[in-house]
């Protein structure tokens, strides 16, 4: 497999899980999360995200920071939303994570060079896949929490792994360096 390919797919499936986040997580605090619609609209929001990659090409990559920024900060949003207001659906909680995901696609695409897309990037990843190594291994088989809010009891780690992504991010070099 050539390094442009594997390029190529990390874009495309950086796209689809940007947008899965972003349905996720609006789905979420606007519908009540019991209705399950948070999960009709992570599927829709991660074909989305995968079909703008796929159509848009070299001009996505142009603009990726402005999503993957977006994504990443209805995340904080979300966290600091059930923090202050609960797990309630609407009203004040949601105007709080638009705000934040409003500001984080903001400051990224104001600030779009090839350093902050790496760093967007990898925390990304690392924020997904950490979270998901943390939901199967720490919570699945050690805890098996079921008690409290889980927003609240995975999200110190899934910030970590999302800094330790970008870290990584940033100090392995550029996914598109190969494809541009």
């Amino acid at each position: 497999m050539s390094r442009r390919f594997f390029a190529k797919v990390l874009w495309i499936f950086c796209a689809a899980l940007a947008g899965y986040i972003i349905g996720w997580i609006l789905g979420w605090t606007v519908f009540d999360p019991e209705l399950d619609i948070w999960a009709l609209l992570a599927a829709a929001g991660g074909l989305a995200g995968m079909v703008f990659a796929l159509v848009s090409g070299r001009e996505f990559r142009k603009r990726a920071a402005g999503l993957f920024g977006t994504a990443l900060g209805l995340y904080p949003g979300w966290v600091l939303r059930t923090l202050l207001f609960g797990d309630v659906p609407g009203g004040w909680g949601l105007l709080l994570v638009l705000c934040c995901g409003a500001a984080g696609g903001l400051l990224s695409a104001w600030q779009e060079s090839r350093k902050v897309v790496r760093g967007l990037t990898g925390a990304l990843l690392g924020g997904f896949f950490g979270g998901l190594l943390l939901e199967l291994v720490w919570f699945g088989l050690t805890l098996e929490a079921n008690g409290g809010d889980m927003i609240l009891l995975r999200a110190p780690g899934v910030l970590a792994f999302g800094v330790l992504g970008t870290a990584a991010g940033i100090r392995l070099g550029s996914i598109d360096r190969s494809v541009e």
